[in-house]
């Protein structure tokens, strides 16, 4: 009997197999599955960019004091006024460093100008300016003077004045406010993080007006001729294009480039119907009807083949029945220029040719100025600002000085690495939630090459290096937004974890239960086998 039940706790051909299927199925199957299955995922940088939210950007610049009164008191006197101007911002905000310092005195010829001493002394790089105290019987200064006016800044990155000691607290606004722009630089920096409830409460006009930062833009010009059987109208807009608007553009090469184009569209008004103004003889639009009067034009501009942002700029040429046509603010004023923008979008002017014009000439010449006045806004400078007691000596040829181009940078490279460390935290995150997304070589070059260019970008802000920090920020946030919108990091594109287990089930169930079953018994024969051995040496 004991002969009997050994033979039948032999190992069969069929447990052999069912071991040999196993031992496969374990050694082989699995881990080719789990081979052929793994995606691969590159190393991303994770730790730095992270890192990348306590970042500090803080902005060198360097302010020469020059002339008589410029001692070491005044120098920390001034330091003072600008700290103090500097303290409301909070923390984790960009910062404003201030380095002053005490200049050699510059030889004044008596005869020149203060326009030509402002050129004389433009040798100054981007993030320096200089304070130049000239003497009070200069004889350029004594016919300003006569305006009420003793502190006047120049179209490069000088501030005079003929006595810096009673100044200093004008030249210390004049600095921030102006110059550097640091409540604009906040503003912008705050409408760029705050979330939609509290941007529509402290966000103010001036920092959604201009576009987003971009490397080029498309700029389109467009005449509108409401009823052509009234008049023939024509423009040269090359040739004003040329004169005008090339050398403006010329200034931004550092900061974006821009495409233009320009169109003539026929039957096309402003949609909205313009009241009548009995007292004046003139029809108007009131400011409810201007938003109208977008969407209406916008529908009918057409679309260019280009990727850029588009910004659009609108002569509107009413009919005879309607003319002249003007515009009114909320408090019932005309508005100058007879023109508006709208923000992000572009700006509308309205010509009134005379009635008994048939073939009319559109003035590019003079509406390409309230153009340029336009863009400006739009692509972020400083509003416009009436100054009290101080004065701008003339505006730059170009139409835009040197510490206007100065801000405009500044504000883009904060703009530009702030864009870049969003897109790479949500990078981060979105693939924290996806395992299973590839994670290419090319993605984890460009994260490093963006978190590299953001920590090069802030050590040269804070070196007072202004252009180079501007270069590397348009590097990252180009590498970053590459990596984020690429094609392979889209979630659609991968199988959440619980589809993945309705996949990989009736895959595995109808092979693996056989095997595991098999195995189990193959398992309880050697046992018994074992415990009739141990019997038997008993």
């Amino acid at each position: 009997e004991l002969h009997e039940m050994s033979r039948s706790e032999n190992l069969t051909p069929f447990n052999l197999s069912a071991l040999v299927v196993a031992a496969v199925f374990i050694i082989v199957g699995l881990p080719m599955w789990w081979k052929t299955t793994t995606v691969y995922r590159a190393s991303l940088p994770v730790e730095k960019i992270d890192a990348l939210s306590g970042i500090e950007i803080a902005y060198a610049v360097a302010i020469d004091l020059v002339g008589p009164s410029a001692t070491s008191e005044v120098v920390q006197r001034l330091k003072t006024l600008l700290q103090d101007d500097n303290s409301k911002y909070l923390v984790g905000q960009p910062k404003i460093l201030y380095k002053l310092s005490v200049s050699n005195p510059v030889d004044v010829p008596a005869e020149s100008s203060l326009n030509r001493l402002d050129d004389e002394l433009n040798l100054i790089e981007a993030g320096r300016f200089r304070v130049h105290e000239i003497p009070a019987d200069f004889p350029a200064v004594n016919e300003l003077k006569s305006l009420g006016k003793d502190v006047w800044i120049g179209c490069h990155r000088t501030i005079f004045t003929t006595n810096m000691t009673v100044s200093l607290q004008r030249i210390a606004k004049l600095i921030s406010n102006l110059l550097v722009g640091e409540s604009l630089l906040q503003r912008s920096y705050r409408a760029l993080f705050a979330n939609q409830e509290v941007q529509a409460q402290n966000t103010k006009t001036k920092s959604t007006t201009a576009v987003r930062s971009k490397p080029s833009y498309q700029l389109s010009f467009s005449l509108l001729n409401s009823d052509p059987g009234d008049k023939l109208l024509r423009w040269d807009i090359k040739q004003t294009v040329r004169d005008t608007l090339i050398p403006f553009l010329q200034r931004l090469n550092r900061v974006s480039t821009f495409s233009i184009d320009s169109q003539i569209l026929r039957y096309v008004d402003l949609g909205a119907t313009p009241k009548y103004d009995a007292e004046n003889k003139t029809y108007f639009l009131s400011f409810g009807d201007l938003p109208h009067t977008i969407n209406t034009v916008e529908s009918r501009l057409g679309t260019f083949v280009s990727s850029n942002p588009s910004l659009e700029f609108i002569v509107y040429v009413p009919p005879s029945s309607q003319s002249p046509l003007c515009i009114k603010d909320k408090k019932g004023q005309k508005v100058a220029h007879n023109a508006f923008m709208s923000p992000r979008w572009g700006g509308i002017v309205i010509h009134n040719p005379s009635n008994d014009e048939e073939a009319v000439s559109v003035p590019t010449g003079l509406i390409m100025p309230v153009f340029i006045s336009q863009l400006k806004l739009l692509l972020g400078f400083v509003k416009p600002i009436k100054l009290s007691d101080s004065t701008f000596l003339r505006p730059h040829s170009s139409g835009i000085t040197d510490w206007e181009l100065d801000g405009l940078m500044l504000r883009r490279c904060v703009e530009n690495v702030a864009t870049a460390s969003a897109a790479l935290t949500s990078l981060t995150r979105l693939l924290e939630k996806v395992k299973n997304m590839v994670i290419a070589d090319h993605i984890q070059t460009l994260t490093a090459t963006a978190v590299e260019s953001i920590e090069k970008c802030a050590a040269e802000l804070r070196a007072g290096h202004l252009l180079r920090a501007l270069l590397l920020s348009r590097t990252a946030v180009e590498s970053a937004e590459t990596a984020f919108y690429d094609p392979s990091m889209l979630e659609l594109l991968y199988f959440p974890e619980d589809q993945k287990f309705a996949i990989y089930v009736p895959l595995f169930v109808p092979v693996g239960i056989p095997v595991l079953f098999s195995t189990l018994a193959v398992l309880r024969r050697l046992r018994k086998r074992e415990e009739l051995e141990g019997s038997k040496s008993q």
